[in-house]
């Protein structure tokens, strides 16, 4: 499953910001006109004609009728709005009783909130049916917590169909230890008869920059130079200060800082890392540019 599996899903803050995200078809704050009078007027209108009717001529009777006519009136052009907000929080809160599942194991609800037919890809980019969501169900290993604070939530209504999308913030705890991450998704919940059912989930990993290093003077030296991947395809390393920084082309100059020895990276481009080679000697002979395991290679030409 995706990063939301095994979470443990806490309670939203600012939970009253969910009403503002369902879209309002309703007309709340317009009034509702017949003929050339607004329905209010019109409304008001009645009930102080009839209520100076007197008892002899019934206008109790149809001042009570009037009245619960109004009421009925009332009820129904706001029931509309009401119901976009209500269903609005019962996405955001079935989104967290899935969470909840995940962390818990809770095979019974997994099953509830999952559309038999639901298509699932996690943010490893693998698929996973309802039977390997709930098959792979159960408690989390002993020493291992994880907790889950979901972010941005958005829901937008389509009739039967909602799509939300949100920002999981996880972090894991595992033997003492401190895991953090954090992952985008996007999902589709279905009205089916009563109750609404995710029929589709999509999750990225976002990435975030990995701690540097500081390196010696002679080793930031070391990768001053240029770098050719193929005709006008130049890469130029120089020395800026107490660090360095990388031009590719005619491109804009950035930043680079070392992960490790002979690994630099760009602040702000986590995806993308850069693998330097040495000959036998030691000496720097060019690098890979890598992204999500796939290389372009550069050869030191100056």
């Amino acid at each position: 499953m995706r990063g939301r599996k095994n979470f443990f899903h806490p309670p939203l803050e600012g939970g009253s910001k969910n009403s503002s995200v369902a879209r309002d078809f309703s007309g709340r704050g317009k009034h509702t006109a017949v003929g050339d009078l607004p329905l209010p007027e019109i409304l008001f209108s009645l009930l102080l004609k009839d209520n100076f009717d007197p008892p002899s001529r019934g206008g109790w009777a149809r001042t009570f009728f009037i009245s619960s006519a109004i009421v009925c009136i009332v009820l129904a052009t706001s029931l509309p709005s009401f119901a976009a907000e209500d269903t609005a929080a019962l996405i955001q809160r079935q989104s967290q009783e899935f969470s909840d599942a995940s962390a818990s194991g809770d095979t019974a609800a997994l099953s509830r909130l999952l559309d038999d037919q639901v298509t699932f890809i996690n943010e490893g980019g693998e698929t996973a049916t309802k039977k390997d969501i709930v098959g792979s169900a159960g408690p989390l290993p002993k020493g291992i917590e994880n907790h889950l604070v979901q972010t941005d939530f958005h829901v937008q209504l389509y009739g039967t169909v909602a799509v939300t999308s949100f920002t999981d913030v996880q972090t894991e705890l595992a033997h003492g230890q401190m895991f953090r991450a954090k992952y985008r998704s996007i999902e589709v919940w279905l009205k089916e008869g009563a109750d609404w059912r995710m029929i589709s989930s999509q999750t990225i990993a976002l990435a975030d920059d990995p701690p540097s290093v500081v390196l010696s003077d002679k080793e930031l030296g070391d990768y001053v130079g240029t770098y050719s991947g193929g005709p006008d395809f130049m890469f130029k390393i120089a020395r800026n200060g107490s660090g360095l920084t990388g031009t590719l082309g005619s491109n804009p100059t950035v930043a680079m800082k070392a992960e490790v020895r002979d690994v630099l990276f760009t602040p702000g481009q986590p995806r993308l890392r850069r693998i330097f080679q040495r000959d036998a000697q030691g000496k720097i002979t060019g690098f890979v540019s890598r992204r999500e395991g796939h290389d372009l290679v550069f050869k030191r030409v100056g």
